[in-house]
């Protein structure tokens, strides 16, 4: 049984995010040029790349596959024992939109891009073999993090 996702936690970001992070960027950037500091803007490109390629990387979709003792990520396998469970996240109006599997030191978090009749299905499959949790521990740079959606 397999379920198409994103790569990781998919965020629909709005206009504002994107003006608020273009002028600050653009404002950060004027302001490294009138102080000279040309080496700065170098490097403030790269993270801009590097922060561009990360997000087409991470939007792309994938499937999630549960068979027999493992379950397969893209093209990484997972035996069963290697997660204490997962944990489904759902949306203000109830829908499923997130699954993490939570492991013993980390978690992966993916976006469901599926239908929801295929959603149903896997899950019921995967709870045959893992435990469905109550919730997991985030860090503090986690909650951060996700409520900026970076």
């Amino acid at each position: 049984m397999q379920v198409q996702t994103y790569n990781w936690e998919y965020f629909v970001r709005g206009k504002r995010w994107y003006i608020n992070f273009t002028t600050f960027f653009v404002f950060f950037i004027i302001l490294l040029i009138f102080t000279n500091s040309f080496g700065w803007v170098v490097v403030i490109f790269l993270l801009l790349w590097w922060y561009l390629l990360f997000s087409l990387t991470m939007t792309s979709k994938i499937y999630i596959t549960v068979l027999d003792n493992w379950v397969k990520i893209w093209e990484k396998l997972y035996w069963f024992n290697a997660f204490d469970g997962f944990v489904l996240e759902a949306l203000e109006t109830q829908e499923i939109k997130n699954i993490v599997f939570v492991m013993w030191n980390s978690k992966l978090i993916h976006t469901f891009a599926d239908d929801n009749d295929n959603i149903r299905s896997f899950l019921l499959e995967l709870d045959k073999s893992l435990p469905l949790l109550d919730s997991y521990n985030q860090t503090l740079l986690d909650k951060i993090a996700r409520a900026f959606k970076l």
